[in-house]
């Protein structure tokens, strides 16, 4: 997906300030030209092919943003490495340095996250209270065939088999959702309501009759003409 894409560039792109410098600027304006292919790639592919999307929490965004604190502690860690022994600055041995790049990444990562778990929701638009149009499990179960239980032919299966349950769990088949049954303890609710099909036998099926009478009145109606 596309925080997987980006999280992967933003680590290659910090990691190259730990070694010697020479193409940074080459590096990072192919990471903008990548950054910006997967932006078009995405939108594309939400707008064109991906039929439904449902965002029910910002859980995996928190997680996306969550595991930029590592790549922000390697930039921290790149600047200690670098800045060591520089005139007039600090000179540490090789035990120390890593040291300290080692508590200074640990300490970034939790303030990072300490931010923003705690400080960053404070700027953000909350609802109070639940949706006044919010349903019950039960009510949408009651209109929509297929639901993580019906979807899912294991749980049919197990529904079935093991754990004897009747009438089991009915597996959702398009098309069939007059078979599904009812019930209500082990969360199937859906039941198709009864529909009028049409009568093929109250169409009017014209016959020969009828096929003779109307091409004699058409050669009636041309040589009268």
């Amino acid at each position: 997906g596309r925080y997987a894409d980006c999280l992967v560039n933003v680590y290659l792109a910090t990691m190259v300030f730990l070694f010697p410098g020479g193409y940074t600027q080459w590096i990072f304006f192919y990471l903008s030209v990548s950054h910006i292919y997967i932006y078009v790639y995405d939108h594309y592919r939400v707008l064109r092919v991906v039929p439904r999307a449902t965002f029910s929490s910002m859980n995996i965004d928190f997680c996306a943003q969550a595991l930029l604190a590592p790549a922000c502690g390697i930039l921290l860690v790149a600047i200690i490495f670098k800045g060591n022994c520089i005139a007039g600055s600090y000179c540490l041995d090789a035990a120390p340095l890593l040291s300290a790049c080692f508590f200074a990444f640990l300490a970034h990562c939790a303030i990072h996250i300490f931010l923003l778990s705690c400080l960053v929701p404070l700027f953000g638009l909350r609802e109070k209270g639940y949706r006044k149009d919010a349903k019950k499990y039960s009510e949408v179960a009651a209109s929509e065939p297929c639901s993580w239980f019906s979807a899912n032919p294991i749980h049919c299966l197990r529904s079935k088999f093991v754990f004897n349950h009747s009438p089991p769990c009915s597996y959702f088949m398009a098309g069939l959702e007059s078979k599904m049954e009812v019930n209500e303890s082990i969360g199937c609710f859906f039941k198709e309501n009864a529909t009028v099909v049409e009568d093929a036998r109250s169409y009017y099926m014209p016959k020969w009759r009828d096929v003779n009478i109307f091409l004699k009145k058409s050669t009636g109606a041309t040589q009268s003409g």
